[in-house]
């Protein structure tokens, strides 16, 4: 049930569900990291440290889960601005745990970010990541967390302003796993930040076909996308299309109205 409802993202249902699951084991390791990523799902970062915090206090049984719990506490360290943290946890796992794909996902994540958002300047010019990055995805054996790496390696790569090496990187996480609807957004982030227009349109195509259920941000998107190469008629065709469909709906008709202020400053009439 609790599985169901993360997948639907109805977190604020999930953790009531596995708090009302733990009140019969409330030391089960699974259902406290379970209750962790939900959490984290919430941005509860704070609460979700704490259980954590309480986990890596536990006695080092070497077991399966210490990693994974390594990685959300570094996750939600770097979420609430503090490198410094994530970093001293990046470095423990490592040595604890030397040859595990996590470990060094969790190293090259801490890294990741700081070369993105500068927590520490001096640092992020020295290690951004990358090598850590690649010794996860030569470790990792699980397909899943592989893509994952790459889409991390990926926004890196953006950040480097390496367009081919990142567009590289998020394609081998679709050829890995092209049922997640993330990387696609992320290859589209990458599209979008290199300012390739055609080929976002060619990808967005490709997306309204593998997921129909967000055909309208999809659409609403690929309009945006026609307005910055300057062809206003067919992205407003785009929003009319849609609201043929969805009569009522006030984020499409706002939509509609900005698209007619745009238009209008540009001297433009519709087709």
């Amino acid at each position: 049930v609790c599985q169901h409802l993360i997948d639907n993202k109805e977190y604020n249902k999930a953790l009531v569900s596995i708090e009302n699951t733990m009140k019969s084991d409330q030391d089960d390791r699974i259902l406290i990291i379970v209750k962790v990523i939900i959490l984290c799902y919430l941005n509860r970062y704070k609460d979700a440290l704490v259980l954590l915090n309480d986990e890596i206090k536990l006695p080092d049984n070497k077991d399966r889960i210490l990693p994974f719990v390594y990685f959300l506490a570094v996750f939600s360290n770097l979420t609430i601005g503090d490198f410094n943290s994530a970093n001293d946890l990046a470095k423990k796992i490592i040595k604890k745990y030397p040859k595990h794909a996590l470990s060094h996902a969790t190293r090259g994540l801490a890294f990741a970010y700081n070369f993105i958002f500068k927590f520490d300047t001096e640092k992020a010019e020295e290690d951004y990541g990358m090598s850590d990055l690649d010794k996860a995805i030569a470790l990792e054996t699980f397909t899943p967390n592989q893509a994952l790496f790459f889409m991390l390696k990926s926004r890196v790569l953006l950040e480097s302003n390496k367009y081919e090496e990142s567009i590289e990187s998020i394609e081998k996480a679709i050829s890995i796993l092209s049922s997640k609807i993330e990387l696609y957004l992320s290859k589209s982030a990458v599209l979008m930040y290199f300012n390739k227009y055609p080929e976002l349109l060619d990808l967005l195509d490709e997306m309204l076909e593998k997921f129909p259920k967000i055909e309208k941000d999809l659409k609403m998107k690929k309009a945006s996308v026609y307005k910055l190469l300057g062809d206003l008629d067919a992205g407003f065709n785009i929003i009319d299309e849609l609201l043929k469909s969805n009569p009522k709906d006030k984020e499409l008709l706002n939509f509609k109205a900005y698209w007619y202020q745009y238009m209008n400053n540009k001297g433009r009439s519709f087709k």
